[in-house]
């Protein structure tokens, strides 16, 4: 079923104004992410006398990409005259969709790490911090993957997706846009083609759920989940970082091809078979006429 966000409007939206519409959009979050950095980096800088370290630049800088992307989301939204919940933010079971993918995220890759120690790769370690130093890093972790989900979403799907399938029709658009979410993990220290690949599907399956579902709810609750309990449930790679604060010391001791190695379970060839069942809670979720 495809929802009305995804119908051509062959009337009234040429296909050369939608690119237009589309180059616009990135150009704006290049422009206001390049002045929210510079500013960002003094205000920092300022603060610490001195460049912070990455976990505390991550933490402080993933909610500030959010509103960024929000913000050209909305003024882009404004200049064609469409609303701005048509982006990603409609749908009639917004709360429902977020907390069933942000479930998802988290018991998959639970799922994986579970048939990788049942195939003797994986162990999954013991707490590493005590009761309220785990409350403080979870909360700090939550409000930083949320912040990355909503940049990354409505970066590659959101605004860009919605208007790229006016001009190319949405599986073109999809693909386009779901290959370069992957080719830009490559610049994350740690990361390698497959684990690149596979972010990449990823995007893709998320791209599906956005068609079917009418909205980015579901999908960001799915990325949220997923990274979140990458770096800190389970203490495991995530696209070739492991951070601190982590709730338990896991490892891998088996083939890189079959545990993601240093990149993480994204890397790994058991994630494929996730995708699949990405695509199936969207379709289970589907939008249906009211």
């Amino acid at each position: 079923m495809e929802t009305a966000v995804f119908l051509r409007e062959a009337e009234t939206r040429k296909r050369w104004f939608a690119a237009l519409q589309f180059l616009g959009f990135v150009v704006l979050v290049v422009a206001l992410g390049f002045l929210a950095g510079k500013g960002l980096t003094a205000a920092l800088q300022s603060i610490y006398g001195k460049k912070p370290d990455d976990l505390v630049g991550m933490m402080i800088a993933a909610p500030m990409s959010a509103v960024v992307t929000l913000l050209a989301t909305f003024v882009m939204a404004r200049v064609t005259g469409q609303p701005f919940r048509r982006f990603g933010l409609g749908g009639r079971h917004r709360l429902r969709n977020l907390l069933i993918g942000t479930a998802s995220g988290i018991a998959l890759l639970a799922l994986v790490l579970w048939a990788m120690q049942a195939l003797g790769v994986f162990s999954f370690g013991p707490p590493a911090e005590d009761g309220l130093t785990l409350l403080r890093w979870g909360s700090l972790y939550g409000v930083m993957f949320l912040s990355v989900a909503i940049s990354e979403e409505f970066i590659f799907r959101g605004f860009a997706l919605v208007t790229l399938s006016r001009a190319l029709s949405f599986w073109p658009a999809a693909i386009l846009l779901s290959a370069l979410f992957g080719a830009l993990h490559l610049g994350n220290g740690g990361e390698d083609i497959a684990g690149a690949l596979t972010a990449g599907l990823f995007g893709l399956a998320l791209a599906v759920t956005f068609k079917w579902t009418g909205s980015l709810w579901l999908a960001l609750g799915l990325h949220a989940g997923w990274d979140y309990a990458e770096s800190f449930l389970f203490g495991v790679p995530d696209s070739g970082a492991v951070l601190a604060g982590r709730a338990m010391h896991s490892s891998f001791h088996g083939p890189v091809w079959l545990t993601g190695g240093s990149v993480g379970p994204e890397g790994s060839v058991l994630v494929v078979f996730l995708l699949i069942l990405i695509v199936v809670i969207g379709w289970l979720l589907r939008e249906r006429p009211a």
